[in-house]
């Protein structure tokens, strides 16, 4: 791209009425006679609904358009360069009710590119955006913004329907897209961000974001929405100074997400049925996080997440019809679980997730009441004692989940009616299967253990024993100390195969091996 040092004005346009049409089309060119000369003439004189069309060329020019001169296009081709390096300022006439600064003056901004222009608003003052958006139904397609002294593109408060589409800004020093308050459909599409110190952060009800690449923020987070029917599309965030993708609001839509580096979480949503599904995330401290009542989590990928955080959590405090399916997790270092759920109401489902060498327990579930937990898949869980499962939620359905190599138990209970059938654990660090102190009401069913570590199955004392556990139809086999140990009060036991039984007395000591 040809770049021109230079001003506060330079262009063209003329008008080519359509025939039969309200609407116009104005032409600028550096040669045609017909046309304006320049761009910001061809803005004075366009009307509501106009189209300003730029024919190829260089352009040293700046561009402002009122607020009320809503739904103007300002529409270039590939060969048309808009070069404002420059050293004044652009207004209207002085005190012109629709300047937004009409007493501006000193502006200056350096290295502001623009290619193939099609915008109907923009400001250019000192310390302002490379583009201020006042109007509403504004279009910004096909342009380069460089550098810049603060935001790469504003739209201001209360502004509707603004679309920014095949847009490309490199080092602003500020944020890339902002919202300054609330952008009711807006729409961010083909974005590429570079250099910013937040890639996006927009705020408004139905804020479209897709197809936006992030490549690196110097402060802050890559995409950022605060708002209700957000739609979040295959952004790609790549190094980021906080979280990857960042939306907060009820019935958000986050998928395909592409989070690689990030010192945050790579994908945190916080709202009521939100949709987060197909997201990428590695190299992030914490991988998925969603908050909020009813939410669908499916088919999201995380691998090599560091820190506390789990690869993804999930909670809910009214969890009918919420789902986690489909998930897979692997690599989480430092000590995060793999998959957290905690469900403070019954309905949440969360089946054929798959988790592989996290450090932490692999699936921890947590919460009130009344999960359904199945079909799930643990391996390498653990680096010194924590468990492939952990349940220490109450009346939950853990159920036909399979388990092997992991540093603690396969699978432990901390809380009341819970049932677990048809659950297998293998090559557990201590136990197959425990029921720990204080547990209550827990029902073990059709559950295989082999080769655990300490005993197959385990029902403990420890001051506050076990109460009214019920095994029925349970095998374990290759125990290294015993298949079970019964330190429980009122334990049932039922058409159970147990190779072998420790010997205890039942009188508030731990006596199973710890």
């Amino acid at each position: 791209m040809k770049k021109l040092g230079g001003l506060c004005a330079a262009l063209a346009v003329a008008l080519l009425a359509a025939d039969g049409a309200s609407a116009r089309t104005l032409c600028v060119s550096k040669n045609n006679k017909n046309c304006f000369r320049t761009i910001q003439e061809g803005i004075h004189f366009a009307q509501f609904g106009d189209t300003v069309r730029i024919e190829p060329g260089v352009y040293t020019d700046t561009m402002q358009i009122p607020p009320l001169k809503q739904g103007l296009r300002i529409v270039g081709t590939k060969a048309v360069v808009v070069d404002a390096i420059f050293d004044g300022c652009l207004q209207d006439q002085p005190n012109d009710q629709h300047d937004p600064n009409p007493n501006a003056n000193s502006c200056k901004v350096n290295n502001l590119d623009i290619n193939k222009p099609q915008f109907p608003a923009a400001v250019v003052l000192n310390g302002a955006p490379g583009i201020h958006i006042y109007a509403h139904d504004v279009q910004i397609r096909g342009i380069t913004i460089r550098g810049g002294v603060s935001h790469g593109i504003l739209v201001q408060n209360g502004r509707q329907r603004v679309r920014i589409i095949d847009v490309a800004i490199e080092g602003p020093a500020a944020t890339g897209i902002l919202c300054g308050g609330t952008c009711d459909d807006l729409v961010i599409s083909d974005v590429t961000i570079t250099g910013a110190q937040t890639g996006v952060s927009v705020s408004g009800p139905r804020v479209v974001v897709d197809r936006v690449l992030v490549d690196g923020t110097t402060t802050g987070a890559g995409v950022v929405v605060n708002g209700v029917d957000a739609f979040v599309d295959r952004p790609e965030v790549l190094g980021v100074a906080g979280a990857g993708v960042q939306v907060t609001g009820d019935r958000a839509s986050v998928i395909r997400a592409d989070v690689d580096g990030a010192t945050g979480l790579g994908v945190n949503v916080t709202g009521n049925q939100a949709w987060v599904a197909g997201n990428r995330t590695a190299n992030t401290v914490g991988g998925v996080r969603v908050t909020g009542d009813a939410p669908i989590v499916e088919k999201n990928r995380v691998s090599s997440s560091t820190g506390s955080a789990a690869g993804i959590r999930v909670v809910c405090a009214t969890c009918a019809n919420g789902s986690v399916g489909r998930n897979r997790v692997e690599d989480v270092t430092g000590t995060g679980n793999g998959i957290e759920l905690v469900a403070s109401a019954a309905g949440l489902v969360a089946e054929r997730n798959r988790v592989d060498r996290v450090a932490g327990a692999g699936v921890d579930l947590t919460g009130s009441t009344g999960a359904v937990v199945a079909r799930n898949a643990v391996r390498d869980a653990g680096t010194t004692t924590e468990p492939c499962f952990r349940v220490a939620a109450a009346s939950s359905l853990v159920e036909r989940n399979k388990v092997q190599r992991c540093a603690g138990e396969g699978f432990i209970v901390t809380g009341a009616g819970n049932v677990l059938a048809r659950n297998a654990a293998k090559d557990a660090g201590t136990d197959g299967f425990e029921v720990g102190p204080a547990a209550s009401g827990t029902t073990l069913e059709r559950n295989t253990a082999q080769s655990s570590q300490l005993y197959g199955f385990e029902v403990a004392d420890g001051g506050t024993p076990a109460t009214t556990t019920t095994l029925d139809r349970n095998r374990g086999t290759r125990s290294a100390l015993f298949d079970l140990c019964d330190e429980g009060v009122a334990t049932t036991l039922s058409n159970n195969r147990f190779g072998s039984e420790a010997p205890v007395v039942q009188d508030g000591v731990r006596d199973c091996v710890q």
